[in-house]
């Protein structure tokens, strides 16, 4: 078992049965953590926590979509597109947000969404129309049967942008634009429901308490100071806060959660560690000899071999969870013949338990 699934266990563990004390004690020990911010505002990021967290954790997400849903949010599981080992990898690419009831004629789908309104409403109905083509594959019975029985399907967007139509709404049914576009006459059982969390502040709703308004603002939260506070006095946020903080302790769940420019600037910033340090080796390994052509040498090898061993050891970890070789290629710079002879080397290791990427 690699390590992130041990983390990923050992937490799961951990926050299985964990008592009131235990959250208190935890959150305390957490708030002193100095540890990256990480913003719930990413699908990896709460695919991940409703693997791993508390119950009481749990409950903060649950309970927002039910009050966004208008409906009590229990009796639904995660569903996978491939049920995942229980490692970032997987997570990232395996899983959805995707919850199904238990007699599975009941799909929620839910997005993390920072664009603007009319890519969310397009990407909307392709999400629908996939999940509507893919209802039925869960149904037993023959082909007849199935179409007889009623598709539910919602999808929840959680939208990181003012709906400038609508300024000071909260939440946000799109029924109707439904009904105008789509071509498979699904209207009674489609919905889409918006959370707009830029307008947290403006909640002046009564039927939403205290604890929902907390948990979303603690979703929209830019700093782990922001969430101490809305966390206070919570069993269920204190938990959330502390599994969040927990994970982001962790350097490949930082990277996973990473998209984009800022991927990019990881990225950048672990070629700059690197070679610093083989500068650093190569001019004590010059000194030392007294040779000056020893230091050029030595920050020349440090550089390249520190870089190399770099890309070769996460090629290693990426074979091991059988991602395509021209996707490691990419996220590496390796060449595929060299991802190749890593791939052989692996095989010739463990012959009985590798298999060979095809």
């Amino acid at each position: 078992m690699s390590y992130e699934k041990d983390l990923l266990q050992e937490l799961r563990e951990e926050n299985e049965h964990i008592t009131e004390q235990e959250i208190r004690k935890e959150f305390e020990e957490m708030k002193k953590e100095d540890v990256e911010f990480v913003s719930f505002l990413s699908d990896f990021v709460l695919k991940t926590i409703l693997l791993v967290a508390s119950q009481e954790a749990k409950k903060c997400i649950y309970d927002v979509l039910s009050y966004v849903l208008k409906m009590e949010f229990k009796g639904y599981e995660l569903s996978f597109n491939e049920f995942p080992k229980l490692s970032y990898l997987s997570i990232a690419n395996r899983m959805d947000l995707h919850f199904v009831n238990e007699d599975l004629t009941s799909h929620i789908l839910v997005e993390i969404n920072p664009r603007d309104l009319e890519t969310v409403k397009n990407r909307n109905l392709s999400y629908l129309f996939k999940m509507g083509g893919e209802f039925y594959s869960y149904l037993k019975g023959n082909l007849a049967d199935k179409y007889k029985i009623p598709i539910n399907v919602k999808l929840l967007n959680i939208n990181d942008f003012n709906n400038k139509s609508y300024p000071d709404t909260l939440t946000l049914n799109y029924q109707d634009y439904i009904k105008k576009n789509n071509p498979f006459q699904l209207n009674e059982y489609v919905d889409v429901f918006n959370l707009y969390l830029p307008n947290f502040e403006k909640m002046v709703y009564n039927n939403v308490n205290e604890d929902i308004k907390k948990t979303i603002a603690m979703l929209h939260a830019k700093s782990y100071l922001e969430m101490e506070e809305l966390a206070e006095g919570s069993l269920e946020r204190m938990s959330l806060y502390s599994t969040l903080k927990k994970l982001g302790r962790d350097a490949r769940f930082m990277v996973f959660r990473l998209e984009g420019e800022e991927l990019e600037a990881f990225n950048a910033s672990v070629r700059s560690e690197l070679e610093d340090k083989a500068r650093e080796e190569g001019l004590e390994q010059g000194i030392s000899q007294g040779i000056s052509q020893g230091i050029s040498q030595g920050i020349s090898q440090g550089i390249s071999q520190g870089i190399e061993q770099n890309k070769e050891e996460n090629a290693k970890r990426m074979l091991q969870d059988h991602l395509e070789i021209e996707k490691i290629a990419k996220y590496t710079g390796l060449s595929l013949d060299r991802i190749k002879e890593i791939e052989n080397k692996l095989f010739e290791l463990n012959p009985k338990s590798w298999t060979v990427y095809k």
